[in-house]
């Protein structure tokens, strides 16, 4: 973004410059790669979990056997025989975010073929084939009643990973606010030594500009005008050094002989319900409280894991048979259904889910202790920012009347000076009482804006919802 040679630069068109950094800058690359791992995490395990599962088994066997047998039995027996068989079989499952329950669809089919080869003691007697057209569809709805039995971690994790991917989004936008908050308060530094450059340039000439009565004041005059050239030059040096490298650090050049516009504000907007808000705005905060949720779903996994074993089975089956004996043809149909109860209670023995939850249950009143010191922090940090604020916007209004009595005094000393009633000292001194005073109020009033920036950095207002999380 370009401005005209002569534009100065405001804290809108600043906070643009700020939003295009945001979006490019090398700095927020690892940032949004880190959320965008989370998400790739989160599509995983989702898929991993409740997504469609399409197995395929297949298999093909061909047997030969020959059998050599001497008897006196008139029975016939089988002296070779032949057997192949194909089958196949189709699996699809799905299991389901809002609960543990597996539903599985199969299909399976197989076709043995079985040739024998008959005899009686050592003379041929028949041969025949035997064939078995077998298939079926089955239907089957697991559901756990007590303990979480299918892939209860899978679920858990899935959990997990929706708000690590919340948290993690809250840290970029929490790195991003603190990028904006530590670049306005180089803005307002920059502020300041401008309008002190100003300032100083004012007085030098004001200085310049005074009436000897005596020659012999010019010495005091001179050296009055050097203090104030040598403080402006250390100034001048300052403020080069600070806007060459925020140009170059935001790819900005203009800010190298740009004027700054801060437009400084005098009052704010305290929050309101303190409390409250910092709970449902702060970033820290709101991190915190994702951890605590995270702990919430592990115990809540673990406590689950050290129930009984109750699982509930719904089943249906479709099943058609068709084919041959020795001495009959067959050709069924069958459809089975069925309903199950299943239980399974360890007697003896301590299930490691138990260890898990103590151990997190014990973590959880860590995070609640640091959630409500945190918070406890923050209030106390800002309650205080709001009283130096509210005692500076009161310090902040009574400059112009102190000013105004400066100004005065200065030129009363400077027509006692020409009546000769007042040292040329008297009158430099009134001349410098009266620049202290004007910049004493730029410092308070630079100073009230930077402490607004820390109140509402604390607040998490600073960042723009222009900028998008990636």
């Amino acid at each position: 973004m370009l401005l005209p040679l002569n534009a100065q630069i405001t804290r809108e068109q600043f906070l643009s410059v700020l939003t295009h950094a945001l979006e490019n800058n090398w700095d927020f690359e690892t940032d949004r790669i880190d959320v965008k791992i989370k998400r790739v995490e989160l599509e995983s395990s989702k898929r991993k979990y409740a997504g469609f599962n399409l197995d395929l088994e297949m298999s093909h066997k061909i047997e030969d056997s020959l059998r050599s047998r001497t008897t006196t039995s008139t029975s016939a027996y089988i002296r070779k025989q032949w057997h192949e068989n194909s089958s196949y079989k189709i699996i699809t499952s799905k299991q389901f975010l809002n609960n543990p329950s597996k539903l599985s669809l199969s299909l399976n089919r197989t076709t043995p073929w079985n040739q024998y080869q008959r005899y009686k003691n050592s003379t041929f007697h028949d041969n025949y084939q035997i064939q078995d057209y077998e298939s079926y569809i089955e239907v089957e709805w697991k559901i756990p009643l007590m303990r979480d039995t299918n892939n209860a971690t899978g679920l858990k994790s899935y959990r997990r990973n929706i708000l690590d991917l919340e948290k993690q989004k809250l840290a970029y936008l929490e790195n991003q606010e603190s990028f904006i908050y530590d670049y306005l308060i180089e803005f307002y530094d920059i502020a300041l030594l401008q309008e002190q450059l100003s300032l100083h340039s004012s007085y030098i000439n004001i200085l310049r500009s005074i009436t000897l009565v005596d020659d012999a004041d010019a010495l005091q005059i001179n050296r009055a005008i050097y203090d104030f050239q040598n403080n402006y030059d250390e100034i001048l040096r300052d403020k080069n050094t600070l806007t060459k490298e925020l140009s170059l650090r935001l790819d900005y050049p203009q800010f190298t002989y740009q004027k700054i516009f801060p437009k400084l504000q005098a009052s704010f907007s305290p929050a309101a319900n303190l409390s409250e808000y910092l709970r449902d705005k702060n970033r820290t905060l709101k991190r915190l409280d994702i951890d605590r949720k995270l702990k919430k779903i592990d115990i809540a996994h673990f406590k689950n894991q050290t129930r009984p074993d109750l699982d509930l089975l719904l089943q249906a089956t479709y099943k058609t048979d068709k084919g041959n004996t020795l001495t009959t043809k067959f050709d069924e149909i069958r459809n089975d259904y069925g309903m199950a109860l299943e239980f399974k209670l360890p007697i003896i023995g301590q299930r490691s889910s138990e260890t898990s939850l103590a151990v997190a249950e014990l973590n959880l009143k860590k995070i609640e202790h640091k959630y409500n010191r945190k918070k406890q922090d923050l209030i106390a940090e800002i309650e205080s920012i709001e009283q130096s604020l509210f005692q500076a916007k009161k310090n902040i209004a009574s400059y112009p009347s102190f000013i105004l009595s400066s100004i005065k005094n200065r030129e009363q000393e400077a027509q006692s000076y020409k009546l000769k009633t007042a040292s040329i000292k008297d009158y430099i001194q009134a001349i410098e009482n009266e620049f202290d005073a004007y910049d004493s109020q730029l410092k308070a009033k630079i100073q009230f804006q930077e402490d607004l920036l820390k109140y509402e950095n604390l607040l998490d207002r600073l960042l723009t919802d222009t900028n998008q999380i990636p």
